[in-house]
């Protein structure tokens, strides 16, 4: 019997539908997850992600369930697996029975094939499964874009030793084991860091999450930190058989403080005092170009949630859900890909996917029949193309009614953009054109569209000028008006969810010189397009970034607090993107998991040693501890509602002392020394009625007081 593995139920029915009739066995009388689908000389199990996660440093060792600076840093190079047992559904028991339920058919099984997601985090779930479960006989991997029947069927036609697939196992195995390593260690040592200095919060860091705070709270800050500054130019309303336009002086680069802008406005003054009697003006010069645009390329995961963040208001998050549904239910490819081309083989399958999308609405319909089949843009060609290519639709038609919002404006996007590949160039004019006023010159530009290509089908991003008369060296131009014109300097752009997805996808300017000779032509990245949606929500779920109406990325104040303390090697982008020719170095066999990761465990325990010496600024707003200087936190005791107490918040001191009006109450000075009667530690406490300091022994039953 053939034993099929996939990632999910809702894959295993797909793939059901491919090979043939079948039976559903359950794995008890009283599950709602577990079993396998029966069929002649085959069966189709399933999982549900992850079933086995890495061991947490308690779980090697119990003493470390207590932060401890001495303990850091914490190592544990080679991966150690238990069963998940913190998802919501399946429970734990139902994943257990479902583990045992599948070992139970390897018994049956001639040969294994692992049907999960066809990319790295589905390789290690399905061989880590494998691995922890018991199965030690070869595998064969079904690895197919398309998971609808035709794509499955070819795929089941061409499956590959799971051997092949080894480099892909070994890089994310090396990923996880070094981001737990990462995590672990600085986000302890910077949280209990952070408390001795006045901060109250757990300093969560990562190799991808904290560069994307940094990088937010920067770009925040610089837009903050901008002043408005006025700045001055002459516009002159001109006029040409009729025809009125409008051009701005040529500043003299003299009068230009920053390359660009005139702050002063008296000699802008002087111009146009100077030319006042001035009525006509010369064409010098007359400077025109066309410029033809390609349409915008094919989505992966990151730049398709970049599309639905800005024209749907969608999160990257919800960008996904809804990208790997359409996947599942074999109405789109398979989502998760980094690649910006389509593999040379979807061109074949084009005319049958335009004909399917043809008969789903009148939209498509228009938009499939000014597509030129016989000119697709340059962008099916394998050469471009690293595991999977770029996104595009099936041939198998969806019910758009059934669809979700976010289906909807995912399907579209992706269908649309496959459509504009076989649509003409976006044809732009533009004119620059110089004349004299006098003895100073200015200049007028505009824009037209030449022909409007693939913009029928996709709105363009860029803006054309207004159009000018047909005007030609030599020709007068009479002046009606010069008017002084004053602006002010704006401030950066916002960041956007767009943007904030972008930067992901390259930060290479974010890079330091080093990391980019050392790159090369390759761009900086953080994080993949398997993991690049869920940034921006861990970010917000930390409560160190808020997105503001579903479009602006603003760090909290907690994020500024944490930002403040990041060393520079976990703020800068440096070690992410190094990160990743590593991992490609790993899938391709020319590097092994253990060379990497103790070579990261070396840098993670140097780094712990050095950022253990280091000072960190001291909370604006800290309320210290008079016997560590640590902070200390107003907390509510739990037998007496509104009524409160402050606490050090570092586990080795501890100490309390009354709240009153919502200060720290000063200890007493033998707070601490030992009670004359029963020797326990004496307490500050304060009086109810008239908010007095007193000393009481901590032993209630001594009742020792003392002024």
């Amino acid at each position: 019997m053939r034993l099929f593995i996939t990632e999910k139920p809702s894959t295993a029915r797909q793939l059901v539908a491919a090979l043939g009739d079948s039976r559903h066995v359950k794995s008890s009388n009283s599950t709602k997850f577990g079993g396998h689908k029966q069929g002649n000389g085959w069966a189709v199990t399933w999982l549900s992600g992850y079933f086995h996660r890495l061991l947490q440093p308690h779980e090697h060792d119990a003493a470390l369930k207590q932060w401890r600076i001495p303990d850091l840093p914490i190592v544990h190079a080679e991966p150690a697996w238990k069963v998940e047992d913190t998802p919501a559904f399946p429970p734990k028991h139902e994943i257990e029975e479902q583990i045992a339920h599948i070992q139970g058919l390897y018994s049956r099984a001639s040969e294994v094939i692992l049907a999960t997601d066809a990319d790295q985090e589905g390789q290690v779930l399905g061989q880590v499964f494998l691995e922890q479960s018991g199965w030690n006989k070869p595998v064969k991997r079904l690895w197919s874009d398309l998971w609808e029947v035709e794509g499955l069927r070819n795929a089941l036609q061409n499956l590959r030793d799971n051997q092949h697939f080894q480099g892909t196992f070994e890089a994310g195995v090396s990923r996880k084991v070094c981001d737990q390593l990462i995590g672990i260690n600085f986000t302890r040592l910077l949280t209990l860091k952070a408390r001795h200095a006045g901060y109250d919060f757990v300093a969560r860091t990562g190799r991808v999450r904290s560069p994307a705070l940094h990088f937010v709270v920067q770009h925040h800050l610089m837009v903050m930190a901008h002043q408005a500054r006025a700045y001055f130019n002459l516009r002159a309303s001109l006029s040409h058989e009729g025809d009125r336009f409008q051009a701005k002086l040529i500043i003299p680069p003299s009068l230009l403080e920053d390359e660009e802008h005139c702050f002063d406005s008296a000699p802008i003054r002087q111009i146009q005092q100077a030319l006042q009697e001035e009525r006509e003006a010369v064409v010098q010069a007359v400077n025109r170009s066309q410029q033809a645009h390609k349409p915008p390329a094919p989505f992966n995961q990151n730049t398709l949630s970049q599309h639905c963040a800005q024209y749907h208001s969608m999160m990257p998050d919800e960008t996904e859900a809804a990208a790997q549904k359409l996947y599942e239910q074999g109405y789109i490819s398979y989502p998760r890909v980094e690649s910006q081309a389509y593999e040379a083989s979807v061109l074949n399958k084009v005319p049958h996917i335009l004909a399917m999308l043809k008969g789903l609405n009148e939209q498509f319909a228009s938009a499939v029949a000014h597509a030129d089949l016989s000119k697709p843009q340059p962008v099916f060609e394998d050469a471009g193309v690293d595991a999977h290519g770029a996104i595009y639709p099936s041939s198998q038609a969806p019910n758009l009614s059934a669809l979700t919002p976010e289906q909807l404006a995912v399907y579209n996007a992706v269908s649309n953009r496959l459509i504009a590949q076989f649509y003409g160039d976006y044809i732009t004019g533009s004119a620059s054109v110089t004349l004299r006023v006098g003895s100073y010159q200015f200049r007028a530009e505009s824009g037209t569209v030449v022909q409007p290509g693939w913009t029928a089908l996709i709105p363009s991003e860029e803006k054309v000028k207004d159009p000018l008369p047909p005007l030609e060296q030599g020709d007068r131009c009479s002046v009606q008006s010069l008017e002084l014109n004053e602006r002010k300097t704006k401030a950066p752009a916002r960041l956007t969810v767009k943007a904030f997805q972008e930067t992901l996808r390259d930060c290479t300017h974010l890079l330091s010189d080093a990391v980019k000779n050392r790159m090369g032509s390759t761009r900086g990245q953080l994080g993949t397009g398997a993991t690049q949606k869920t940034y921006l929500k861990e970010l917000v779920d930390q409560g160190v970034v808020t997105v503001e109406d579903k479009k602006y990325v603003i760090p909290t104040r907690r994020g500024i607090e944490l930002d403040r303390l990041l060393p520079s090697t976990l703020a800068s982008p440096d070690l992410s993107s190094l990160w990743e020719l590593h991992f490609k170095a790993i899938r391709n066999g020319q590097k092994t998991r253990q060379e990497f990761v103790t070579a990261v465990a070396n840098w993670v325990a140097a780094e712990i040693e050095r950022i253990k010496g280091l000072d960190f600024p001291k909370s604006p707003t800290i309320n210290p501890c008079p016997r560590c200087e640590s902070a200390m936190t107003r907390r509510e005791k739990k037998t007496t509602k509104n009524s409160f107490y402050w606490q050090c918040i570092n586990e080795e001191c501890r100490t309390t002392t009354p709240d009153k009006g919502g200060k720290p109450l000063e200890l007493h000075p033998k707070d601490g020394q030992p009670c004359p009667k029963c020797e326990s530690p004496l307490r500050t406490l304060l009086r109810r009625k008239d908010r007095t300091r007193f000393l009481g022994c901590s032993n209630r039953e001594c009742k020792h007081y003392e002024e």
